[in-house]
């Protein structure tokens, strides 16, 4: 009896067999009894950290801020601005009368001046003059250059040329070198057109013309002068 239990008992162990081509070999199985493989237990490695981006230094430099100009700073420069920090600088003797604006006075070294208001002056020693529509010069102007768009009364002398708009009017004693009038532009008074020499010599601009007055000769004193008639002499 005890030989048959032996029996059946190893008959129903599993007999080994030799690993052929054909029949893969078993996998080994963990001692806990998982049937899991051991690829799977074990973790999956972590991807690498990327690294952190770098700022770009030119950026971080153009987001900075521009310095404040200092009073003192300003100073020290002479009271002038640098160029280059968008102030345009100014024309030079350049003078713009406004609208609603009323000058009255003299006028002098103006390379140009523009009339947008009300001007009552006597201007020379100027180049450009200029009268808006909706300006008005009463007076005199010696000018080498002078458009009138708006109203001129007094004395003008143009030693270039003249240029009436359209909308302009002129009244007085005008003399000019060149006249050029847009259809609609009035004058009235007295025209005078002034040769090369005159216009050259207009003002003052010009070289003087010579004097045709003739020179006084001074007679020479003598050195020693004889004694007038009845004059005392002197005793001693």
């Amino acid at each position: 009896m005890t030989m048959f239990g032996k029996r059946k008992q190893q008959q129903g162990k599993p007999e080994w067999q030799e690993p052929t081509a054909s029949t893969p070999p078993l996998k080994e199985t963990a001692a806990s009894g998982d049937d899991k493989p051991a690829s799977d237990t074990a973790k999956a490695p972590s991807a690498p950290a990327k690294p952190t981006p770098r700022p770009d230094p030119s950026a971080v430099l153009n987001r900075q801020p521009a310095p404040p100009v200092r009073p003192d700073q300003f100073r020290r420069n002479g009271g002038q601005r640098q160029p280059g920090h968008g102030v345009q600088p100014a024309e030079s003797k350049q003078l713009t009368v406004g609208r609603d604006i009323e000058v009255s006075g003299e006028i002098r070294s103006c390379d140009r001046l523009v009339v947008e208001g009300k001007v009552e002056a006597d201007l020379s020693d100027s180049r450009v003059l200029e009268v808006a529509a909706s300006g008005a010069f009463k007076g005199s102007a010696i000018i080498d250059i002078a458009e009138i768009a708006g109203r001129f009364d007094g004395d003008l002398i143009v030693r270039e040329r003249l240029y009436l708009r359209s909308t302009g009017q002129v009244n007085g004693t005008i003399r000019y070198r060149g006249l050029e009038i847009e259809s609609g532009g009035r004058i009235g008074g007295t025209l005078v057109e002034l040769s090369e020499e005159e216009a050259q010599g207009a003002g003052g601009r010009g070289e003087d013309a010579p004097s045709t007055a003739s020179p006084t000769v001074s007679q020479p004193t003598p050195l020693h002068q004889p004694p007038k008639a009845g004059a005392g002499t002197s005793r001693d």
